[in-house]
């Protein structure tokens, strides 16, 4: 007999598929997260609903964050990190990832209150 089911249903034929969607899902959140990219809200609909006390592992984002990862955060390049820092463009693009940049299309995107900070840090020594 074959019975149809209502759209977004999942049957789980035993407990390890359930903890593999589970694990799946907070593991592809956490990669938004880790890109730069805002969370999915689909995403932390299934996360909720797979998870046994209905709270999932990820944290909701907070608004900067959310800011940041749409780019409505004000973000500069390395170049012009580079003129900023005293340095040069190939050290600017050495000391992104510290930066907390993102490559975006092949090119790095530093926040701007990263170089601000590392401009106070500098001072300071």
């Amino acid at each position: 007999m074959i019975s149809r089911l209502p759209a977004g249903t999942i049957i789980f034929t035993s407990r390890e598929d359930h903890e593999l969607l589970f694990y799946l899902a907070n593991a592809a959140q956490r990669a938004r997260l880790h890109d730069g990219l805002p969370q999915s809200r689909a995403i932390n609909q299934l996360i909720h609903t797979l998870a046994a006390t209905g709270h999932p592992d990820t944290p909701e984002s907070t608004c900067r964050e959310t800011e940041e990862a749409m780019g409505m955060a004000e973000v500069i390049g390395t170049n012009e990190a580079a003129r900023l820092l005293g340095i040069s463009p190939r050290q600017a693009r050495r000391l992104a990832p510290r930066l907390d940049a993102h490559k975006v299309g092949g090119t790095y995107a530093i926040p701007a209150t990263a170089i601000n900070e590392h401009l106070k840090g500098k001072k300071e020594c």
